[in-house]
């Protein structure tokens, strides 16, 4: 009987686990979902994601200046620890040069 209950404690643990996991590998969005989806929601001049002799990076162009603090708060809460400790993010009003 007792042998019974540690077997199913352990096969309860597993299966906790690799729920988790699951869970947490498949709620994470990708970095080119989340710039695309900030693209549909801000007025921007541009956005690129990419690799660069520095590393990773994102960079994205606002049209207003405003909207700088909302994209990095953005940015902060939809991409993984992991994507925003890779990428150097850059998020700027910078012009147009006419």
């Amino acid at each position: 009987m007792k042998r019974n209950i540690k077997f199913f404690l352990i096969g309860l643990g597993i299966a906790l686990v690799l729920g988790v996991g699951v869970v947490y590998f498949t709620s994470s969005e990708s970095v080119d979902e989340v710039v695309d989806s900030i693209a549909e929601d801000f007025d921007l001049r541009s956005k690129s994601v990419g690799t660069n002799d520095a590393g990773h990076f994102i960079y994205i162009n606002l049209k207003n200046r405003e909207d700088i603090p909302e994209v990095e708060q953005i940015l902060e809460k939809r991409l993984s620890r992991k994507d925003l400790d890779k990428y150097r993010i850059d998020v700027t009003a910078v012009p147009r040069e006419k």
